[in-house]
């Protein structure tokens, strides 16, 4: 991964990380991060620790989220959409 993306890099400490997808579930989110991070984009998962029991078989709260800095929003999800054959909705 290229120092430019990465959070040791001090010019990223003051973006934004925010949600880039809601995985169905972990699995998926782990899969999403290696194939950003094959593409120079940083990402990790969230809301993975609550997951598990009823909140995940309704999709609350129990989904892994795919959080990025948001000056990756638009590649990020792009590589998602191609890597999945979708089309991702705003998240708000």
């Amino acid at each position: 991964m290229d120092d430019s993306s990465s959070t040791s890099d001090p010019h990223r400490l003051n973006e934004n990380i925010i949600e880039i997808y809601r995985a169905r579930n972990l699995s998926e989110a782990q899969m999403l991060v290696n194939v950003l991070a094959d593409q120079g984009i940083e990402a990790q998962i969230g809301g993975a620790s609550s997951s598990g029991g009823y909140a995940e078989v309704v999709g609350w709260h129990g989904s892994p989220q795919v959080l990025a800095f948001e000056n990756d929003r638009n590649k990020a999800r792009a590589i998602i959409e191609e890597y999945l054959n979708i089309t991702l909705d705003e998240i708000e």
